[in-house]
């Protein structure tokens, strides 16, 4: 009879340690879990390997930053590249070198530039006024005729004016 007790008992103390064991190494994949949980969220942030922001983070931050615009009464602009359809091959090539120019050439901790489909982006340009804007898009534009060869007529642009309200007066 002992040695029945001493056997379940071995079997209650086996048992105890594989369960302290798989317990301690879930706790561990659980930890790991969190953190590949936010290193993903953080590289969803960013389209491909390229700094170009998602559409959503995108809308997330400019809503943040015109708040703060508003605030601070200060004016920007939101410019809409679109790309006209092209070879899937050529369009994203083109695209690509775009979106790599606009974020070298645009402030980088002060602008945003986001990928808006697969064939437009947006520009976010904050604290600026029309002249400022017309002095960076030229620049842009420049370099895109130095890189590329493309006709004003593949490259749409669209500006939306983003001004602070004063009394009396409403700025479009």
């Amino acid at each position: 009879m002992q040695i029945k007790v001493i056997f379940y008992h071995l079997i209650l103390v086996f048992n105890a340690g594989v369960t302290y064991g798989f317990i301690y190494l879930s706790k561990e994949l659980e930890e790991e879990n969190i953190h590949l949980r936010k290193k993903v969220k953080a590289l969803t942030q960013y389209e491909d390997a390229s700094k170009l922001l998602t559409k959503q983070e995108f809308k997330e931050r400019s809503s943040l930053i015109k708040k703060a615009m508003e605030r601070r009464g200060e004016e920007g602009y939101e410019i809409y590249f679109h790309l006209k359809q092209q070879g899937i091959y050529a369009q994203y090539a083109v695209f690509y070198t775009l979106t790599n120019l606009a974020l070298e050439t645009f402030r980088n901790q002060y602008d945003l530039v986001g990928k808006w489909d697969d064939s437009s982006f947006v520009i976010l340009l904050q604290n600026t006024d029309k002249e400022g804007m017309e002095i960076a898009l030229n620049r842009y534009l420049s370099k895109v005729d130095e890189k590329l060869e493309m006709n004003q007529e593949e490259l749409m642009i669209e500006m939306e004016v983003i001004a602070p309200e004063k009394e009396g007066v409403n700025i479009a």
